[in-house]
């Protein structure tokens, strides 16, 4: 009876633990169900973020191409669109221009094509007359120099051609210089010795005196712009016996250096 009170005992206590054999694999299994779920899950998380990032960053570089390539395009229209575009006097310009009235009527016919920059220095920039110069329209009037018979006090030039010249300015090239390249659209030139001026170490000496003479009415009687921004400008004179003529010159408004001055080319000087 014992034997069979124990076999009955043993045998409800492995059916016991098979029972929660079972259970233990249910519940792993739905641990790992569980866990499988949500690594997929994750994972679709992660992929659908990634491509969200990844959409937004090509959206943001497409973004960034369209508007470089817009901002380029603009330049390139802007760049290929703009037009150098010659400027037309105005009033003030001619008035500016009266100012070289009595010079250019005093330093008679010329063509700046034909005439080399020491040319164009002695003749235009310091004549004989320094009061006739175009030099004192831009600066100072230069002190004269004589020569040691006249006055021993004054230095004789470098190369003594104050012999010959009897008297001679002494003129700063950079000042002269200046003239050449903006008004007559020359370029200077150091390495010459002419009969009436020369240059010497920084220096332009050039043979000219005092002078100066007025009486001359003279006016603009006509203009006319021509296709490459230049005027054909007829001055008329009349001298102080009631005598008339005319002049006609061709120049140019420019800006040099913030100022509205004129660039010269040629004159039929008093005709």
């Amino acid at each position: 009876m014992k034997k069979l009170i124990a076999l009955t005992i043993s045998l409800g206590m492995l059916l016991s633990l098979c029972s929660c054999g079972k259970t233990g694999s249910a519940s792993d299994d739905r641990d790992v169900d569980s866990e499988t779920v949500a690594t997929e899950t994750s994972n679709e998380s992660t992929f659908e973020s990634t491509s969200e990032t990844t959409a937004t960053t090509t959206s943001t570089t497409m973004s960034t191409i369209t508007t470089t390539t817009t901002e380029k395009s603009t330049t390139e229209k802007i760049r290929t669109t703009k037009k150098t575009t010659t400027p037309t006097a105005t009033e003030s310009d001619f008035d500016e221009l009266m100012k070289y009235a009595y010079w250019l009527y005093y330093s008679g016919s010329f063509d700046t094509s034909k005439l080399s920059s020491p040319e164009i220095v002695e003749k235009l920039i310091m004549p004989l007359t320094v009061g006739f110069s175009l030099y004192i329209r831009f600066y100072d009037f230069p002190k004269i120099y004589f020569g040691e018979g006249v006055y021993p006090t004054d230095p004789k030039d470098p190369m003594g051609r104050v012999d010959d010249w009897w008297c001679y300015v002494k003129l700063d090239a950079d000042k002269v210089d200046w003239i050449l390249m903006n008004i007559f659209d020359a370029t200077p030139e150091h390495n010459y010795s002419l009969s009436r001026s020369y240059y010497y170490d920084g220096y332009y000496y050039i043979n000219a005196g005092e002078g100066g003479d007025g009486g001359t009415d003279i006016s603009i009687k006509s203009k006319e712009l021509t296709s490459d921004g230049r005027y054909n400008i007829t001055f008329a004179v009349t001298y102080w016996d009631g005598e008339k003529t005319t002049m006609k010159v061709v120049a140019k408004p420019k800006t040099v250096d913030g100022k509205r001055i004129w660039a010269f080319y040629s004159s039929t000087g008093a005709i």
